[in-house]
This record gives C-alpha cells, sequence and structure tokens, in this order.
C-alpha cells in the first residue's frame, strides 16, 4: 500500500485524459426502475468516457441521476431498477455481461465506489479496522498481520487520530466525518485503477473536506487512480476535476473542461446553475442569487423533448416537442441544447462568451 510519504511526495506527472489510455466508456445507458405505479426512466442514452488517472466530474440537482449513472457502472442498482440499454465499457469489457461473481472480484479492487451514507455502507458488528482487512485479504494474497498494519496506515493517510486504536472500535463509536473517512480509507486500500465518490465530501467540515480532496489528487498522481466526483458543489468539483458533465432528468446536458465550463457555460441549465451559485461572477452589493424557477421533471412521465424545457428562459417551440441531439462543439465540448442548431433564431443563439449568463 502506499505510505503516506509516497502520496505527499511531489507528483512526477500524470498523463492528462488527451494522453492517457481510455479506462471507462458509457455507451447510451439507460437504467429505469419498475415500480408499481410504472417505470422510472432514472437515466436516458448517457454517454461519456473517461482516461486513465483523469478526474471527471459529475453535477447536477438531486435526481439528475448522478448516482443511479454510478451505481449502474458498479452492479449495484437497488430492486427494482435495472440497467435496460447500453453498454458500460471497463478496459473495453462491457460489464453488464459478467456475472456478479465476476463483478465481486472487481468492485473494491481495481473499481471502488464511496457511498454517500457511511453508517449504511459500513458493517455495524465489525470493527473499522477488521472491515478494511477483509477488503485487503479478497483482493490480496497478504497475511492478516500486514493487512492489519495497512488498515492501520489507510486509517492514518485519511486523516483520522490515533488510528491504531481507532481501527479496534465499531462505527457507531466513530463521528458522522469519521466514518466518512474510513470509507475512504477502505475504497483507496487496494489503489484502484478507478475510484467513484459520490458526495464523498457530505458529512465533512471544510478543514477535512479540503484534506480528503487532496488526498484523492495525492493517489491519482502517485498511482494514476483516475477519479468520478459525484457531487451538486460546484465548488468542490472546480478544485478537482479537469472535466465536468452536467446531468438534469436523467440525461447529459453539457459537458466541458472545468474552466471552460465556469467562464462560459454553454446550456441555459449550467447557466442556471451558476447563477444561483454564491460567488460566481461579479455581484453588485445586495444583490440576490437568481434561482431556478420549477421543478425537476417526473420520470415517470418524461417530458418527450427537452427535460429543462419547463424551466427554460429560452425555450423554442421545438423544444417541447423532440429532445436535443448533444451537439460537438469547439475545445471538444458537448452541450445538449437546439439553441446550437443551425436552424436556431440568431437572436437566441448561445454565444461563446460568459455574458450570455446573464
Amino acid at each position: 500500500m502506499t505510505t503516506s510519504q509516497e502520496l505527499l511526495a511531489p507528483s512526477q506527472g500524470a498523463p492528462s485524459g488527451t494522453e492517457a489510455p481510455e479506462l471507462l466508456r458509457l455507451e447510451g445507458l439507460s437504467t429505469s426502475f419498475f415500480t408499481h405505479v410504472g417505470e422510472v426512466k432514472a437515466l436516458r442514452g448517457i454517454d461519456f468516457a473517461l482516461h486513465e488517472g483523469e478526474a471527471f466530474g459529475i453535477v447536477g440537482e438531486s435526481g439528475s441521476g448522478k448516482s443511479v449513472t454510478a451505481l449502474s457502472i458498479m452492479g449495484l442498482l437497488p430492486h427494482p431498477g435495472r440497467v435496460t440499454e447500453g453498454k458500460v465499457l471497463f478496459r473495453g469489457e462491457n460489464l453488464l455481461g459478467w456475472s456478479e461473481r465476476k463483478m465481486r472480484c472487481l468492485r473494491g479492487d481495481d473499481l471502488a465506489m464511496i457511498f454517500q451514507d457511511p453508517m449504511t455502507s459500513l458493517n455495524p458488528v465489525f470493527t473499522v479496522g477488521d472491515q478494511i482487512v477483509e477488503v485487503l485479504r479478497l483482493h490480496r494474497k497478504i497475511s492478516k498481520k500486514e493487512a492489519w498494519e495497512r488498515a492501520v496506515e489507510g486509517l492514518r493517510l485519511v486523516g483520522i487520530p490515533s488510528p491504531e486504536r481507532r481501527a479496534r472500535q465499531y462505527p457507531h463509536q466513530f463521528s458522522g466525518g469519521m466514518r466518512q473517512r474510513a470509507m475512504i480509507a477502505m475504497s483507496l486500500a487496494c489503489e484502484p485503477s478507478l475510484l467513484i465518490a459520490d458526495e464523498p465530501t457530505t458529512a465533512l467540515d471544510v478543514t477535512i473536506q479540503a484534506q480528503m480532496l487532496d488526498l484523492m489528487n495525492a493517489m491519482r498522481s502517485s498511482i494514476g487512480t483516475a477519479v468520478i466526483l459525484i457531487t451538486h458543489d460546484l465548488g468542490v468539483v472546480s478544485e478537482v476535476c479537469a472535466r465536468i458533465l452536467v446531468m438534469y432528468g436523467g440525461q447529459v446536458m453539457e459537458e466541458a473542461s472545468a474552466q471552460d465550463l465556469f467562464d462560459e457555460p454553454l446550456h441555459p441549465y449550467t447557466m442556471g446553475l451558476l447563477r444561483a451559485l454564491p460567488g460566481y461572477g461579479i455581484r453588485r452589493r445586495g444583490q440576490r442569487l437568481v434561482p431556478i424557477p420549477g421543478s425537476p421533471p417526473d420520470l415517470l412521465r418524461p417530458p418527450r423533448g427537452c427535460p429543462f424545457v419547463e424551466r427554460c428562459p429560452r425555450a423554442l417551440r421545438i423544444c417541447r416537442e423532440r429532445p436535443p441531439r448533444l451537439y460537438g462543439l469547439p475545445k471538444g465540448r458537448r452541450s445538449a441544447c437546439w439553441l446550437h442548431d443551425d436552424g436556431a433564431p440568431e437572436a437566441l443563439r448561445l454565444g461563446l462568451r460568459k455574458g450570455a449568463i446573464g
């Protein structure tokens, strides 16, 4: 296991996403929950690619499909959820065709996930140290003594004080923030190729948040772990991720580099998120934040056209009738909006300038 000294050493320079080999690709991923009241179409045609060592953010409000995307990748969808279409390609192999036994060998080893609620993810009848040891011994041929030493070192890496003593304690003896850090230690124990972090800093104060984000960046730099950071906090994702995917209503709205997304948002939904972000741009003293009016779409009966149409100040008639495609734009960007179409009214076309957010 990587030591704290190795993690905090100067980075040797991980390859950028455009230079590194592709690690993960989603192609047309659609996921539904088949409930007694009907089919909830939680994901509809999600496409994106992730390269080795890359930090990739997924943002959007609650109910946009961020966590369902992660659970679909991991093969951990709760009943009655099911992937209905598409592919999840991990190093070129479609994970959707794998057996549960084969997926269990992958999860925790090459593919790891930090869940939102650490209390429900940790077993209350085993010590925290024993749970990390179990992960290590399942995927690594090491003795129990060595696994225990690595577990203690993992707790030390995530900033838990007195890790030797804490490793012998149970989850209920940890605070919420400490449980979250223990989950991070468990996820990083086998130095995975891909770490999916679903709201990993929710239960942490700002000081520990910064430590955890630094730790994930250090893991990425030292051993090449790719990170998918799922969050509704645009401030957090801007600190960690090179590229950002914006989701809404179970679909991709926009994809861009972090810098381009904040400087030149190209989708009305992204613009709305940024207008509601404290500290974004230049605001006059006393100027109020601008919320996005309305509510997210009902995914039991999703809109025929764009999912954002009922809340969009720039909606066209076609937005209600047909879903937009993901338009390929300069600098490798994508945006799912009819305003990028050559046939859209020139006065409403989205410009490549920060002033378009106004």
